[in-house]
């Protein structure tokens, strides 16, 4: 008998774990939240209904600040990394989403550090030029 490997990755469950790890500590809500998360890795408008959602939520639980970023980046990449399952891509594509979406937590730390030194004008346009960066080489890798 000859293993035949399946017709889809199932790379966008690893984020779904993570997601799910990260969200046991809201316990019931959190759980729910985890499990309506699974609708991202099927179903890619789902999935970004769900990342409203849970915004909404994770304001409403006042959640620290990089641990609400780190919650939304693996959430991010459910949907993202369900739709690439489906249309089957290589895995150059699923590195490229996972570390674009992974630079947003130190992104995040540089930010907060210039900005407790600059004025905030002056924060929002550095924050414009390294964002703009960062796209700018995501979309260069990925092509």
């Amino acid at each position: 008998m000859k293993f035949k490997p399946p017709k889809r990755g199932f790379y966008s469950l690893v984020p779904l774990l993570f997601l799910i790890l990260l969200l046991l500590p809201f316990k019931e809500w959190g759980l729910i939240m985890g499990a309506l998360a699974v609708a991202g890795v099927m179903w890619f408008l789902p999935g970004t209904l769900y990342l409203l959602l849970l915004v909404a939520f994770l304001l409403h639980a006042n959640v620290e600040p990089l641990y609400s970023l780190t919650i939304f980046s693996l959430a991010f990449m459910v949907p993202v990394m369900g739709k690439l399952d489906r249309e089957r891509a290589t895995s150059t594509d699923y590195v490229v989403v996972a570390a674009a979406t992974l630079l947003s937590l130190p992104t995040y730390v540089i930010l907060k550090a210039i900005s407790a030194t600059v004025s905030g004008i002056d924060a929002t346009i550095l924050a414009l030029l390294l964002l703009s960066a960062l796209y700018f080489f995501v979309k260069g890798v990925g092509s």
